[in-house]
């Protein structure tokens, strides 16, 4: 599954590329039940990649989350 994730963020816009992390930790949390490393270094790439103006969403969706 790596291998997916790495080809699909080498094509989308680096202005996207939190939206798509941001995608990922919320899929890997509906299929992993437990937290996993995963779902974490997908948020932590989320919040360090995306705009400062969105950061509030993502405090949203992390709170759900986590």
């Amino acid at each position: 599954m790596n291998y997916l994730i790495d080809d699909f963020l080498n094509y989308t816009s680096k202005e996207c590329e939190w939206k798509v992390h941001l995608e990922i930790a919320q899929l890997l949390e509906r299929i992993i039940k437990p937290l996993s490393e995963k779902v974490t270094y997908h948020l932590k790439q989320a919040f360090a990649t995306c705009p400062e103006s969105i950061r509030w969403k993502l405090w949203l969706v992390a709170s759900r989350i986590l």
